[in-house]
């Protein structure tokens, strides 16, 4: 009776779990659009602009397997739940910030959220789908990941350029609340309960390690710059490339990879290289990114990274003021 009631109910469960996805995507472009509205509103420096903008995708880039893994130990529908919701709360903290700060804070929070909920997505897709309509939801969701970078960037010039209410760039956020809310509606009517077997622990500490290695990293190239690279930039930069800062990672690691069969950051590849501490695809990304980054080929096209995450000049410049 449960498959039953599942295959009855599939269109409106993948409908519910694409719209979350679609949600996750738009705000990952979205602020992109924002950024110069943003800057003149809140009076704020590019380099805070563009923590505001990164600070979304960093997040989602860190906790993303941390969120599957809770989906696997407290169960998909659970865990959707939980990250529409966070991404939900820190979208009405987004609209409604005062300040460049708090907004920073709450995008990385807005991002948090998407990395619980977008995991899910597949995990739904695979618990209730099989064979040719499997297929087919695949597809549906190729759509939808590729339909919300797009709609993000279209969505925010016309959200800015109407300036409801004379709010200028907050609608772009403000606008998830009430879908947030509604979807969280319908996901609990919607989305069957969850069966999950066992529970795996959460490996915080390999997450707390990742998050600060990267931020270490992220942080002073977005705002050194602006500020003639002063000694805590040089530092923190250091710090996180340099490979003898495995060392101090590694004793931060080696209690979770004890306790854990499969930790976020492997105790291994820390001794190696800070740039190999992520596990599983993330470490792949992560090396190729740093590798072709710290050549600093003369442009964009030739790094093999889209024009808008090249880091050439900020490698070349940090590198020439830091020496």
């Amino acid at each position: 009776m449960q498959v039953e009631t599942r295959t009855a109910n599939r269109t409106a469960i993948l409908a519910v779990l694409l719209t979350g996805q679609f949600m996750a995507n738009i705000d990952t472009a979205v602020a992109n659009v924002a950024g110069p509205s943003i800057r003149a509103d809140l009076h704020a420096s590019a380099g805070a602009v563009g923590l505001v903008v990164s600070g979304y995708v960093v997040a989602f880039a860190v906790l993303l397997i941390t969120g599957a893994r809770l989906g696997s130990s407290l169960g998909y529908r659970t865990t959707f739940l939980l990250g529409l919701q966070v991404f939900t709360a820190a979208s009405l903290a987004c609209g409604l910030a005062p300040e460049v700060v708090s907004l920073t804070v709450a995008r990385f929070v807005q991002g948090a959220g998407a990395a619980l909920m977008v995991p899910q997505v597949l995990s739904g897709i695979q618990l209730h789908f099989h064979g040719q309509d499997r297929l087919k939801a695949l597809g549906y969701f190729s759509v939808a990941l590729s339909g919300g970078a797009v709609a993000g960037q279209f969505l925010g010039g016309v959200l800015i350029g109407a300036d409801l209410f004379g709010s200028g760039w907050r609608p772009i956020f403000l606008v998830n609340v009430p879908i947030g809310v509604a979807l969280m509606l319908a996901a609990r009517r919607i989305l069957p309960a969850d069966q999950t077997t066992g529970r795996d622990p959460v490996d915080l500490l390999g997450v707390l390690t990742l998050s600060a290695t990267v931020l270490l990293v992220i942080v002073p190239l977005l705002l050194g710059s602006e500020r003639g690279w002063p000694a805590w930039s040089c530092s923190s930069t250091a710090n996180a490339v340099q490979p003898h800062a495995a060392v101090a990672h590694s004793s931060l690691v080696r209690c979770s990879a004890t306790r854990l069969s499969e930790p976020v950051c492997s105790l291994t590849a820390a001794r190696r290289a800070p740039t190999s501490l992520c596990s599983s695809s993330s470490r792949s990304t992560s090396r190729t990114v740093s590798t072709r980054a710290l050549r600093t080929p003369a442009s964009p096209w030739s790094s093999g990274l889209p024009p808008s995450a090249w880091p050439g000049p900020y490698f070349r410049d940090s590198v020439g003021r830091c020496g």
